[in-house]
């Protein structure tokens, strides 16, 4: 799809409009980047609360991956049950 692009625009257009889209996407990831560092400086709770959050969310990621595998598994021997008194 690019190849066909940069066919149609020519060479030096095409490197140009991407360069310029991906100096556009490195900006905007600079700044959010920035954000994140003033909210930590500014707000340190709210920046430990979204890190207990994600870590949160790894976990419980972790735990739905592992469930994932071991309902797909195949076990080769039967599982004993055992008596409830």
């Amino acid at each position: 799809m690019l190849d066909l692009v940069q066919k149609r625009a020519g060479t030096t257009d095409y490197f140009a409009a991407y360069n310029n889209v991906r100096q556009h996407v490195l900006e905007v990831r600079r700044e959010r980047k920035q954000k994140r560092v003033m909210q930590a400086i500014n707000d340190p709770e709210a920046r430990a609360r979204r890190r207990i959050q994600k870590n949160e969310m790894k976990s419980r990621k972790r735990q739905l991956k592992t469930k994932e595998f071991a309902k797909d598994k195949v076990r080769l021997t039967t599982i004993k049950k055992r008596r409830v008194e």
